[in-house]
């Protein structure tokens, strides 16, 4: 290669980099353009967040001692009357909505106390003093706008305790 025709190459290399420094507008379109998309799309954790609204639900667990038998879906530590009981979920039914049960399990994993149960004093009472073999199916609504969340209890049925067979 001449030394003419390097010359003309750094010569065209040179109007290229004068054209683009003279054109600041294109690449000021170009990073507003980015930044709008950026801003416009939905992070992961957004589109993975149940909804905000009440969310009616029935759950059915054990208090304090896993079951012996079936499958426990969920262990939470929530909050009941300024206590922090042990709750071995083995059903989640979502009674209203679009929103699976697994959804709600998931959103609660990450943290070490997931929600708060709410209601009147005595059925609250109630859960506290469950003994460990009891089944207990409450029904109420969560309400996830913030962590810890909150579920609003309505009703309360407490199996009792299974009775040993005579050959036990």
């Amino acid at each position: 290669m001449s030394v003419q025709s390097c010359a003309r190459l750094d010569e065209t290399d040179l109007d290229r980099k004068a054209r683009s420094v003279s054109q600041p507008q294109r690449h000021l379109v170009l990073s507003l353009g980015f930044v709008l998309l950026a801003l416009s799309a939905a992070p992961p954790a957004q589109a993975r967040r149940v909804r905000r609204s009440p969310i009616l639900a029935q759950i059915d667990c054990h208090i304090g001692a896993k079951p012996e038998v079936g499958t426990v879906l969920a262990t939470w530590n929530v909050r009941v009357k300024k206590q922090v009981v042990t709750m071995y979920v083995t059903r989640l039914q979502v009674l209203n909505g679009n929103v699976a049960y697994y959804n709600i399990i998931s959103a609660f994993e990450p943290y070490r106390v997931p929600f708060t149960i709410m209601g009147e004093a005595a059925t609250l009472d109630r859960i506290v003093e469950a003994h460990k073999d009891q089944q207990l199916r409450m029904q109420g609504s969560f309400q996830l706008s913030t962590i810890p969340g909150t579920y609003f209890i309505s009703t309360l049925d407490v199996q009792p305790p299974p009775t040993p067979t005579a050959g036990q």
